[in-house]
């Protein structure tokens, strides 16, 4: 029954039509007419609306003329009407709005008083459908009053200001309202009432099946206005107000059937959201690769309250979860090796998979980015300087390494011919890197070059009978040549940075486990 999920909101007594036109819910359309005409007089020219003659929990503020108007309208049509007056007050005995002890009571403000009379009236076969319906709707009403004053941090009227003290009152009003309403539900009298109520109206678009569809729309009205709750405690930044209504979601004995169909209409917009999202992501990085940046930043940023309301209602490895989780992943990764391929600036890249891979769900999905994940991280170590890991490489200054494998020796006759594979491994280099490599090799030279005129100056020396004079000058030179290097090397040296060796570049250990050696052929 399409009309009572539509008043599954947590404005759903705000909006009841009953309560805002002031006339019970038996009135006839001559009584509805009537009242819907001087309510809107006296709001048209700014007068006090007089009370009507079902007048029960006012509302404050009074309805304007546009919800006056759309109230009266919204119960033309018999099965909304039905909807509107199943969510409101009973009388006892069908037919005696006027003389109900109870409503009465409710009129004149005495609740506690009515609450008692309706609980004095639970066993009475004849009053007991109605007893039970008002004590749940009222409990629901109370805690729904409550919850609007929590989610605008106001007390709204509640004689308690303590926030913690409103949430125990808002709990004991809520198990006292399912407990009724599960009692509600299950009490085929209370819905032989409502089949009583279809006949009266004598609508013929309205037939007594509306009450059994009625029935099986409850339980999943009743979860989606806590659901809804939830999510606006999430919107609204109040956390633990949304993890209590999902423990009362949890908590409501409902059937496991309702629960799970109010959550999947709760989540359905979350869900449509994250799909445009993520097509208007993927549209818009196939198109201008270079902007991916912002595409893929703009869809986490804004796909992340949908999925935090996902987690929120649905339980991990929840097939709905999983995929809009995935979903969004895989967008994600989508635009984000658009803009690598295209910009080849990996470290941005690097960075968002970082981000969206642990939103992966699914076992396939995982795999999937975990394996681009690795792609794309050895594209940036890549565009690193191999030597020092931190600048980036210069590919001017490249250094090349000559490796050969494969080798085969096959014998011929008169002698062996030999085959092998040569290739030049491309390790990457930054400036810095090269002019440090340069340099030391002029050191090593300066070196190598001081010790050989060391020994031969020792040795001239020698031949010409000055042994020891050669050996001290000799000694004197290779000792300067060593000192001078190292105070060059410490002179141009980069504070922190400790290169890499070239044998340590990935490639290179990989080809060497293979059995490749350095050099252009075999020996």
């Amino acid at each position: 029954m399409k009309a009572i999920l539509d008043l599954a909101i947590p404005e759903l007594y705000e909006r009841n039509a009953f309560r805002l036109l002031e006339v019970p819910v038996e009135a006839t359309e001559r009584d509805l007419a009537k009242r819907q005409q001087t309510m809107e007089v006296a709001a048209r020219n700014k007068l006090a609306v007089p009370p009507g003659p079902g007048r029960l929990m006012p509302r404050t503020p009074p309805p304007d003329e546009h919800e006056i108007r759309e109230a009266a309208q919204a119960i033309q049509d018999a099965e909304r009407r039905l909807a509107h007056e199943f969510f409101w007050f009973w009388p006892l005995a069908p037919g005696g709005a006027t003389n109900d002890p109870a409503l009465r009571l409710l009129q004149t403000g005495q609740i506690a008083q009515a609450e008692a009379r309706w609980r004095g009236s639970e066993r009475t076969p004849d009053e007991a459908p109605a007893a039970k319906h008002n004590l749940a709707l009222l409990h629901h009403f109370s805690a729904l009053a409550l919850e609007q004053s929590l989610l605008n941090g106001k007390a709204a009227g509640s004689p308690v200001g303590d926030e913690s003290a409103r949430v125990a009152e808002a709990e004991r009003y809520w198990v006292e309202a399912y407990r009724y309403w599960g009692l509600t539900t299950a009490d085929q009298s209370c819905w032989s009432r409502v089949v009583a109520r279809i006949r009266a109206l004598e609508d013929p678009s309205l037939t007594t099946g509306a009450a059994r569809r009625m029935e099986g729309r409850l339980p999943v009205t009743l979860v989606l206005i806590n659901a809804r709750l939830a999510i606006r405690a999430l919107q609204n930044q109040k956390p633990a107000h949304a993890q209590r209504h999902v423990a009362r979601i949890r908590a409501s004995g409902l059937p496991t059937a309702a629960v799970d169909e109010a959550l999947r209409s709760a989540i359905e917009p979350a869900r449509s959201a994250i799909k445009t999202l993520c097509e208007t992501a993927k549209r818009e990085a196939d198109a201008e690769p270079t902007r991916a940046d912002k595409v893929t930043e703009r869809l986490l940023e804004q796909s992340a309250p949908h999925l935090a309301l996902l987690a929120l209602l649905l339980p991990e490895a929840h097939p709905s979860r999983d995929a809009e989780f995935d979903q969004v992943a895989l967008a994600a990764q989508s635009c984000a090796i658009d803009y690598g391929n295209k910009t080849e600036n990996w470290a941005l890249t690097v960075s968002f998979f970082n981000r969206f891979a642990p939103l992966a769900a699914s076992t396939a999905a995982k795999e999937r980015i975990a394996k681009n994940q690795k792609t794309v991280q050895e594209n940036y170590q890549d565009s690193l300087c191999w030597f020092c890991g931190t600048n980036p490489a210069d590919p001017k200054c490249v250094q090349e390494v000559p490796m050969h494998g494969d080798v085969q020796r096959i014998p011929i006759p008169n002698g062996v011919r030999t085959t092998w594979r040569h290739l030049k491994v491309q390790v990457p280099r930054c400036s810095a890197c090269q002019s440090a490599t340069t340099r030391q090799n002029n050191r090593n030279l300066g070196r190598f070059f001081g010790c050989v005129g060391g020994l031969g100056l020792w040795l001239f020396c020698g031949v010409n009978d000055y042994p020891v004079l050669g050996f001290s000058l000799g000694l004197a030179l290779i000792v300067g040549v060593f000192v001078l290097a190292h105070k060059h090397a410490k002179k141009h040296e980069q504070p922190g940075v400790k290169r890499r060796a070239t044998n340590d570049y990935t490639r290179i250990k990989n080809l060497l486990s293979e059995g490749w050696k350095f050099g252009d052929k075999p020996q």
